[in-house]
Order: C-alpha cells, then structure tokens, then sequence
C-alpha cells in the first residue's frame, strides 16, 4: 500500500512540476512566436551591459519595430498579420543563433537581440 501512495506521489509531482513548467514557459514567451519576451530580456541585457562595463566587452543591442503594422492587419487581415510575425521571428532567430538571446513580442510588434560583438571585441584590443 504504501508502494502505491509512494508511485502515486511521485506521478502526481511529475505532473504538478510539468505544469509549473508549462505556466512559467507561458508568462515568459510570446504565445504566437514563441520568443521569449520583454520579461526574458532584462536579465541577459544587464549581463551583457555589466560585462560590457568589466571587461571593455562591447554589446549589440537591436530594436526592431514593423512601421505601420496595424495597416498590414487592417489590409490582409489578422491572420496574415500573424504569419508576418512568426515569419519574422524566424528570420531573426536564424540570425540570433543561441547563445544569442532573442526576445520578442508579437503584442507590441516588436523584437530585441542583444549580442557580445566578437569583431567589435577584437577591433577595440587592437
């Protein structure tokens, strides 16, 4: 019997850490994209500033935003709209190759990439 309490336990934790996982994965990233979002960014950036800081290590930080946005919805529709965003998220998500953070939001239209500037790096040591 207590054989039985002690696996249904133990499955029932399972299923309860899987759902904590589901629900924070879900606070954190863009439900359409799939990119993390604004959240998942401040951390990253303030690593790659304080870095910046120590160790004279330059960092890229990229804004994007789509000009007139709301035409395209207005325009195509929505689902075109949709198919814009994903498109664009995977674009840049090609080009911010981990360990790259990416972060976005289909919301706000809007995308970050924030990058340690290898070529920037070598240029300032010579």
């Amino acid at each position: 019997m207590a054989e039985n309490f002690d696996a249904e336990r133990r499955e029932l934790q399972a299923r309860l850490d899987a759902e904590r996982a589901h629900l924070h994965h879900l606070a954190v990233h863009d439900p359409l994209t799939g990119l993390p979002n604004r959240t998942l960014l401040l951390d990253p950036l303030t690593h790659a500033l304080a870095m910046t800081d120590r160790r004279q290590r330059p960092v890229t930080v990229l804004f994007l935003d789509l000009d007139d946005f709301k035409a395209i919805n207005d325009d195509f529709g929505h689902s075109e709209g949709d198919n814009l965003l994903v498109a664009m998220a995977s674009r840049l998500t090609s080009w911010c190759a981990p360990p790259t953070p990416l972060r976005g939001s289909a919301a706000m239209n809007s995308s970050f990439c924030a990058k340690t500037s290898t070529a920037a790096r070598r240029k300032s040591t010579h």
